[in-house]
């Protein structure tokens, strides 16, 4: 006789176990037409309904029969753990096919033999799968009331995880706040995912996962059978490129006539594990019976409960099922394993969803195989020459186009055409890096700004920020490239590619005139050497006078004839002095030896001050220095003329804005914000705007315009620039990949020389420039020879008022 639930109508109520129409084939089809049954033997089953009531009712209902010769149980572990009970009482041969993973040391005892793999092989194959394409760090397990011992079974195969509860009661609802579970692994980053329950509640668990963004392709979801088949996970999985994959027993994939016989309309997407096992113990159940007719001693069903009373030949049938060894069905093999007692030849395979493009639909196909008995998993798909246990694992885009958000900046990204859409048309670094990344990862890609133009900032009372980081929130685009600074506030909502570089922002300036080189001739020697020059002159005359004065050994003092009055006139040796410095010789000399010792030194002292005055005249003379006033951020703050401008809606501008003191505070009080089409510095040179921005962007304009700009000295806000994913995005991993490829093999760097020279044109701080000697550098000494000629005609003009005006004579003025 047959035992099996009440029959469900499987889409209305996820789940069934044995559909009436295949009990009656199975018998029909693979009993009554293959078997050859002795004259005076009938071979004939009932069906028992057992799907209202409980086990014990379940058994009472079994009682009520007679002449049974054999039971074929389909359904829980419990209510097989009754049937085997009575099995062993009435000495009937049972072939259990739980809908769960039961205690095998438990079930698989006596009269007994269970009609698929043992829970220990399905652990085994699950732990197998769910690390087998990548290291497992941790494992969620999702499990109903009827299936919360595999946490142990999958530790001690080696695999930690984290357990969660999906159902409360007996007739089991999915847990109501399975969503913010779900949520939590996302945060968790929880990527492997194993689900055991009842088809359900399992499909119920699907359906919430893709509800809750947990079912991309970074998620491996592995759904242990226990009656579904594959049409019923398709039902639930998302159409593109999900991970979700259906671990059973081996199920035919081909339509051969054993197969039509059963399954008429073979339509493979539906079968089950289950169906398949079930006819399998029909048929196995059959072969024992009819072999058994022929033993001496066998002798019809005749068991029963009340009054108890056992089969005699039940024995005999077991031990037939028993040597069952590597029968073919025509479908399959089925043997005995006398160490599990299981008929457990089949294999356990593994199905999973596929999409062989982006937009292709989606199947499950066989990716895997578990062999019991080696313990060995040998993966049936491979893509790129890796072999895949989950074939939709994210490996390239599938020529995917993909939508990406990209902000202008300059040389990073320039826009050569934006259209009423916010699509635009881009070259540069970012665009290179976008046709590097799209040949290895097979996507095409269109480039938009912003739809506000921002970059990406919080909004105050939104859930979602401005600019592309608000896109990326709300699934818009799929990527955001460019030189995205990274921050905690920006990182808490998306996530970020392997860095591009280090940047920090800096401050542009209009460049200011330079400095006049009217005086540059006398620039070789500072204000204060030039006064000491002077006053010595001054000193060495006075001294060589009063020396000569004052000798007797002076030709005036010995009255020699020879002698002359400049000898001891003061304003004689002034002149003397001058004379000799400018290298213009001397009118006479002193006679006497101490004036002349001073006036040695004094030659000695001109020709070291010439030789360093020459030195360094020519450098002066050719050379122009600009000394630029603002240099720093505290530079900029402390004066009033020049203002700085921010672009709203950027890093730096949160940066200043959420500031509660010193210098950034400062800034904040007094900057100009720009708006999402605004640009600094615009087409014409505005003196009072200091531009704050990336420090890259800022150089590629100084370098392009050293004669209007320059860039001060500090730099601040240094950070790590990125391309920007959606939180928890599938493919990051592989992004990350090449990008860091890109940085190990030097291609990133080559690509920035390409677009920032090395050489820094327009230096800061001070600014020289080389050129050849104009008027404009020796200006200053045609300035001071016009003064000392108008000296000169102002000493004529009183020398001629002395005599002709004062009526006195030129040797009347004590100054000669």
């Amino acid at each position: 006789s047959g035992l099996r639930c009440k029959p469900k109508s499987w889409r209305n109520h996820g789940g069934r176990n044995l559909n009436s129409s295949l009990i009656d084939v199975a018998f029909a089809r693979r009993v009554n037409y293959n078997w050859r049954v002795l004259q005076g033997h009938t071979l004939s089953y009932v069906h028992v309904n057992v799907s209202s009531c409980s086990s014990h009712q379940a058994v009472r209902t079994v009682c009520s029969e007679s002449g049974l010769s054999g039971l074929i149980g389909v359904g829980s572990c419990s209510l097989l753990d009754e049937v085997s009970s009575l099995s062993k009482s009435l000495q009937l041969p049972l072939i259990a096919l739980p809908t769960g993973l039961c205690d095998s040391a438990r079930l698989s005892k006596d009269m007994t033999i269970v009609g698929s793999h043992s829970s220990a092989n399905i652990v085994a194959a699950a732990a197998s799968v769910i690390t087998s394409d990548s290291v497992a760090r941790d494992v969620a397990i999702l499990y109903d009331k009827q299936q919360r011992n595999l946490q142990s079974s999958l530790s001690s195969a080696g695999v930690s995880s984290l357990t969660f509860r999906v159902d409360d009661t007996v007739n089991a609802s999915v847990t109501p706040d399975l969503v913010h579970h779900l949520k939590r692994l996302v945060k968790k980053k929880v990527f492997k995912l194993l689900l055991f329950a009842s088809p359900r509640n399992a499909l119920s668990v699907l359906r919430l996962a893709r509800e809750a963004a947990v079912m991309q392709q970074n998620y491996f979801w592995l759904v242990l059978d226990t009656g579904l088949s594959k049409a019923d996970v398709l039902s639930v999985t998302p159409a593109a490129n999900a991970n979700v994959a259906l671990l059973r027993g081996s199920v035919f994939t081909e339509c051969t006539a054993a197969v039509m016989d059963v399954f008429p309309q073979c339509q493979t997407d539906w079968l089950r594990t289950l169906d398949a096992r079930f006819v399998d113990a029909v048929e196995a159940m059959a072969k024992a019976l009819n072999d058994s007719l022929l033993d001496p001693g066998f002798s019809p069903g005749n068991a029963s409960c009340a009054p108890l009373r056992h089969w005699t030949s039940g024995s005999t049938v077991l031990n037939r099922l028993m040597s069952i060894s590597d029968y073919d069905t025509q479908r399959g093999l089925i043997s005995f394993n006398s160490s599990t007692r299981h008929f457990s030849s089949q294999r356990v395979e593994v199905v999973a969803s596929y999409n062989e493009l982006w937009s292709s639909p989606v199947s499950m196909l066989r990716s895997a195989q578990f062999d019991a008995s080696s313990g060995a998993l040998s993966k049936q798909f491979r893509y790129k020459g890796v072999s895949l246990a989950f074939p939709n694992t994210f490996m390239g885009f599938k020529n995917q186009t993909i939508v990406v958000c990209t902000p202008e900046s300059p040389p990073m990204t320039n826009f050569e055409k934006r259209f009423s859409n916010s699509t635009v048309i881009i070259n540069g670094m970012t665009f290179d890096l976008l046709n590097i990344l799209a040949s290895k990862l097979e996507f095409r890609f269109y480039t938009k700004d912003s739809d506000d133009g921002n970059w990406g900032a919080p909004v105050p009372n939104q859930p979602y920020f401005n600019g592309c980081v608000g896109e990326l929130q709300r699934g818009l685009v799929t990527i955001a490239a460019g030189p995205f600074t990274r921050t905690t506030t920006r990182d808490s909502v998306i996530d970020y590619s392997t860095p591009l570089f280090q940047e920090s922002n800096g401050i542009l300036l209009p460049r200011p005139p330079p400095a006049s080189k009217m005086w540059n001739v006398y620039l070789p020697f500072n204000y204060d050497v030039w006064i000491s020059v002077i006053v010595l002159l001054f000193i060495c005359s006075f001294i060589t006078w009063i020396l000569a004065y004052f000798s007797p050994f002076t030709a005036y003092n010995l009255k020699e004839e020879y002698a002359i009055a400049d000898e001891v006139w003061f304003q004689e040796y002034v002149w003397s002095v001058v004379g000799s410095f400018l290298q213009q010789g001397q009118d006479f000399y002193p006679f006497a030896m101490s004036p002349r010792t001073i006036l040695a030194f004094w030659w000695m002292f001109t020709v070291i001050i010439y030789g360093a005055y020459t030195g360094d005249l020519t450098a002066h003379l050719t050379v122009t220095i600009t000394d630029y006033p603002i240099k720093t951020l505290s530079d900029l703050v402390s004066q009033t003329a020049i203002k700085p401008y921010v672009p709203a809606g950027t890093n730096l501008y949160t940066l200043f804005k959420e500031s509660n003191s010193g210098v950034y505070k400062q800034v904040a009080d007094v900057m100009v914000d720009l708006g999402p089409y605004d640009y600094c510095p615009d087409s014409v040179v505005r003196q009072e705007r200091a531009c704050l921005n990336d420090y890259t962007y800022l150089l590629a304009i100084a370098m392009k315009n050293c004669t209007q700009y320059y860039l001060a000295e500090e730099t601040f806000n240094t950070a790590t620039v990125a391309f920007m994913y959606p939180d928890d995005a599938y493919f990051a991993e592989y992004f990350d990949f090449y990008m860091q490829k890109l940085l190990e093999t030097g291609l990133m760097q080559r690509l920035f020389k390409i677009y920032w020279s090395s050489d820094i044109v327009c230096t800061v701080g001070k600014s020289t420039e080389a050129n050849s000697i104009n008027f404009k550098g020796v200006e200053g000494c045609f300035i001071v020879t016009g003064c000392l000629y108008g000296v000169g005609l102002i000493l004529l003009l009183l020398e001629l008022a002395w005599t002709k005006l004062a009526k006195k004579q030129p040797l009347d003025c004590v100054i000669y």
